[in-house]
């Protein structure tokens, strides 16, 4: 019987306030460990994925002196990596529980965590005064809708610098089409779970809209921890 709830190649809304409530019910939930309550994937791997993604980025970014907000922070867990080496950093989420757990977790001095979207970034309600140096987006893309990454693109590109740096990581679709999971129930979640990977080429097309970017760098990452055939994690630098 064909599956109604995992969409090849179709462009297939998911539902938002689903994707919401399944990360507010994630902060409640009594998980093996803080991280796995938004890296639940390849559980076993997290310290490994962490330090793996830190040396690129640190290799690729410098980040003295400069301001960063993350858009869907969650546990706000990069505060960790970057709060000895900014001048500030600002991490965003919609979900309230996930905010709460990153003020509780992660309360460094130069660093905020604040619940709101990045579909409605408030300028004047920011904890930190714009505009950012660098952009950081991990493994947010799949979980909103097509029309909603243009959105938030037109949010950064009013909050960056012109000289910004955006890092960006995602799960992608290794296939020739996008894979949508609609209402998917996951029995390893115990939940209903909703996400789009697109192919690299689909995020090149939105990657278009951000303000004065000439150059970006992208590669594979975390390939030998990658236990699925239609997905694969990929890193991109917009300068």
């Amino acid at each position: 019987m064909f599956n109604l709830t995992r969409l090849y190649g179709e462009k297939e809304d998911i539902n938002k306030e689903n994707v919401k409530e399944f990360f507010d019910k994630r902060a409640d939930k009594e998980v093996e460990s803080l991280m796995t309550i938004t890296s639940f994937q390849d559980k076993e791997n997290l310290d490994q994925r962490q330090i793996e993604e830190s040396e690129i980025l640190l290799e690729n970014i410098d980040l003295t002196g400069k301001k960063i907000i993350e858009i869907g922070c969650g546990l706000g867990r990069w505060a960790e990596v970057f709060h000895d080496k900014c001048e500030c950093y600002l991490g965003l989420d919609y979900a309230e529980n996930l905010i709460k757990l990153a003020n509780e977790y992660y309360n460094y001095e130069n660093c905020e965590f604040q619940v709101m979207s990045a579909l409605d970034v408030n300028t004047d309600k920011l904890l930190i005064q714009p505009p950012f140096d660098i952009i950081f987006i991990a493994g947010v893309l799949i979980y909103l809708n097509d029309e909603d990454i243009l959105k938030m693109i037109k949010e950064i590109n009013k909050i960056a610098s012109k000289d910004k740096i955006i890092y960006i990581r995602e799960t992608i679709s290794v296939m020739d089409r996008r894979l949508t999971l609609k209402d998917f129930y996951s029995q390893d979640l115990d939940a209903e779970y909703n996400a789009i990977y697109r192919t690299k080429d689909e995020l090149l097309e939105f990657f278009k809209g951000f303000e004065d970017i000439t150059d970006i760098k992208s590669d594979k990452i975390h390939e030998t921890l990658n236990k699925h055939d239609e997905t694969g994690y990929r890193y991109f630098i917009l300068k």
